[in-house]
Parts: C-alpha cells; sequence; structure tokens
C-alpha cells in the first residue's frame, strides 16, 4: 500500500513537472504566430551559454549581479528586418501581450517600447521587452526567476 501511494505521488510530482514545462515563453508563441511567414530572426541564449558567459575572464559583475544572471533559464532575442512591418510586429506583439487573459501586465514604458512581466505565485518568472526603433522590431524575452528589486533598479536606468 505503501509502494502504491509512494509511486501515485511521484507520478503525480512527474505530471505537474511536465505541464509546468509545457507553457510557453511569449516568444515562441509569437514565433509560432509567423511561422513560415515572415523574416523573423530569432537567438537563444540557454543556461549553459549563460554560465559559460559568467565565467568568462574580464566579466565585470558583481556577486549579486552574477547570482540573479544564474537564475535566468533562457533570453531569447527575436529581430525582424529593418523594415516598414516593424510596426506591424511591435504591434502584433503588444497586443497578444495585453490580451493574454492576464497572463501579462505592463511594468512601464521607455522610448519605443513596452516591458512586461508574467508572475507565478508572486514571482517574475518572465519578463518580455518589445519594441521598435528606426524601422527595427526587436523582442527580448527572458524566463527565470527574476528579481523584482533588480528589475526596479534597470528600470530607474531606464
Amino acid at each position: 500500500m505503501k509502494k502504491t501511494i509512494a509511486t501515485l505521488a511521484l507520478l503525480l510530482c512527474a505530471t505537474i513537472a511536465a505541464v509546468a514545462q509545457q507553457q510557453t515563453d511569449f516568444a515562441s508563441k509569437f514565433l509560432k504566430q509567423y511561422e513560415g511567414t515572415a523574416q523573423l530572426n530569432c537567438q537563444t541564449i540557454g543556461p549553459d551559454m549563460m554560465e559559460m558567459l559568467l565565467s568568462m575572464k574580464g566579466t565585470q559583475l558583481s556577486d549579486s549581479q552574477r547570482q540573479q544572471l544564474r537564475k535566468v533559464k533562457t533570453m531569447r532575442l527575436v529581430q525582424g528586418p529593418a523594415t516598414y512591418s516593424a510596426t506591424s510586429y511591435y504591434d502584433e506583439a503588444i497586443n497578444l501581450l495585453t490580451n493574454s487573459n492576464g497572463r501579462f501586465e505592463e511594468l512601464t514604458e521607455a522610448d519605443g517600447g513596452k516591458i512586461y512581466a508574467r508572475r507565478n505565485d508572486g514571482t517574475i518568472v518572465e519578463l518580455v521587452l518589445a519594441a521598435e526603433m528606426k524601422n527595427h522590431f526587436i523582442l527580448v524575452d527572458i524566463t527565470g526567476t527574476i528579481d523584482e528589486d533588480a528589475i526596479n533598479q534597470l528600470l530607474k536606468n531606464i
């Protein structure tokens, strides 16, 4: 009986973990919408690349900054070509973010762009910057456990 309960508990935990991992980040959702029809380019920096960057000699970061960056799961940079369609990409990204059934909240608006956050139990787990500058569309999507104090410090400098 104890083995059966333990097996069921393990199965439940595995199922919950699988469902949590299936939650798609915003950049992936945005790219999927334009799959095969747009000239969008996506660069991804994963945890291994992040660790490699952090361990490079000459990287001038405080221990606190290194600690925060180690909590980043992925960073995706999506760019569109320098064309008139930059505005439509930007408008569509903002539309998806604002019409996400409360999944994302707008944190701030800066020159040419907006920053949105997604929370899980009060913790920021995804940060999205959508911007249009000089006919270029740029979307930066950061996932992981993101410290709100660090974000507030960054936002003060924008």
